[in-house]
């Protein structure tokens, strides 16, 4: 699994330094982790978790509104991501002329099943265990 490079500022003294380090370590200390983890359990015989019937299942949509779109971005939290083509202010601002274009877009993927592949991203960033720990050594996280 390949996670590209990931880029850290860190401030010291009033002067930035940038760290640059390779995801692939901390993906390959969680795989090993949990391959650590599979091992150490494999003697482990398998609970049969009871379950219940599902009484009801998603075969039937309802369309999204453009009303439901206009109070969902005027509800939406004010924070932008790093993925976002536009800031949250920007989007607020302009619900009138982009809630019709994200009607259609949701309703859309909702009957096609199908989902824009660049909705498909994101940047995961793993918490520390505790405040204070390095950021750089993967087993604090």
């Amino acid at each position: 699994m390949s996670l590209d490079l990931f880029v850290k500022l860190k401030y010291e003294s009033s002067t930035i330094i940038l760290v640059v380090g390779i995801a692939d370590d901390l993906a390959s200390f969680f795989e090993d982790k949990v391959d650590a983890v599979r091992t150490s359990t494999a003697a482990t015989p398998l609970y049969d978790v009871p379950c219940r019937p599902i009484e009801s299942s998603l075969d039937e949509w309802s369309a999204v509104t453009t009303d439901e779109v206009k109070r969902l971005i005027n509800a939406a939290p004010n924070k932008t991501s790093q993925l976002d083509p536009a800031p949250t202010w920007l989007v607020k601002d302009m619900r009138g002329l982009l809630a019709p274009f994200l009607t259609l877009l949701f309703n859309r993927s909702l009957s096609t099943g199908c989902f824009p592949s660049d909705f498909k991203q994101a940047i995961v960033r793993p918490p520390l265990k505790k405040n204070g720990l390095d950021a750089d050594d993967p087993k604090n996280h």
